[in-house]
């Protein structure tokens, strides 16, 4: 086996996938999530707007879940 040159370089490529579109996408979706996090944590509230229903209280917990997911 030989140190460096094309065969070192070619053995770590076996060993590590490439990156794909998705994963960017997976990536920043992940990283907005976090932004988000953190407006809500430092400087906004959320709550159910007017009177609450089954639908708003699901959406509510969903939102809750997708913050909570991000991390």
């Amino acid at each position: 086996m030989e140190n460096g040159g094309t065969t070192g370089k070619q053995l770590i490529n076996e060993r590590k996938p490439p990156k794909s579109y998705t994963d960017g996408l997976k990536q920043g979706r992940k990283n907005a999530v976090r932004e988000v996090k953190v407006f809500f944590d430092k400087y906004l509230d959320y709550s159910v707007k007017g009177v609450s229903n089954k639908i708003k209280e699901r959406k509510y917990n969903e939102f809750k879940e997708w913050l909570e997911d991000g991390e």
